[in-house]
């Protein structure tokens, strides 16, 4: 059965090739597609790790959001390392003005 996540990318300043990102991900991780769908692909750190020490001028942005609720993070690549950071559900504070 297996977990799945669905992840999204985001390149930045490199943006126009973010097609060519996307497939290039994809074919790496054995996916035709592993973007904007649920699929298991449990080594995206690895890979994505890999693949960012191949293109290091590219800040790589992988938001993944897990099937089990409240796992949702953003995944940095840049140069062959990584930074997560944790998602967190924030909620407005309470005003009396938004009353209806």
């Amino acid at each position: 059965m297996g977990y799945y996540s669905k992840f999204s990318l985001d390149v930045g300043k490199h943006n126009k090739d973010l097609p060519m990102y996307k497939a290039y991900i994809s074919a790496e991780a054995g996916y035709h597609s592993c973007f904007n769908q649920e699929v298991k692909w449990y080594m995206f750190t690895d890979d994505m790790k890999k693949i960012s020490s191949e293109n290091k001028e590219v800040l790589f942005e992988l938001t993944v959001i897990g099937e089990d609720v409240g796992d949702f993070n953003r995944y940095y690549f840049l140069d062959g390392k990584m930074q997560v950071a944790k998602g967190k559900i924030v909620y407005e504070e309470f005003c009396k003005e938004k009353l209806v």
